[in-house]
């Protein structure tokens, strides 16, 4: 399962994105687990919006994530992404929508 990230507007537009291209998140991701408050309710079939209120939350379970990377491509990935959710709690007006294939 790839989960892909991306920063948008309100009106969807894409500003950034964070793609998985090769499907290394799929035993890292927290679905289901408790201990992520956020994360565990990324759906790797469907989509999941979080608004800029929640991204400070992300941004520290993404760090939580990055601790327990066991690859390069993992801490490059959940590191993008962690950059993305940064950039949507710095400026107005942005979501970060997590999209499984």
């Amino acid at each position: 399962m790839a989960i892909n990230a991306y920063l948008q507007d309100i009106h969807g537009k894409k500003e950034r994105k964070v793609c998985d291209l090769h499907y290394c998140l799929a035993r890292l991701w927290p679905i289901g687990d408790k201990s992520f408050p956020l994360l565990q309710y990324i759906d790797p079939y469907g989509n999941v919006i979080f608004n800029g209120i929640q991204m400070a939350e992300v941004e520290r379970e993404l760090d939580i994530l990055l601790e327990r990377c066991s690859s390069q491509e993992q801490k490059e990935v959940v590191g993008a992404i962690r950059e993305l959710a940064k950039k949507g709690q710095d400026t107005p007006h942005l979501y970060l929508r997590f999209r499984g294939d």
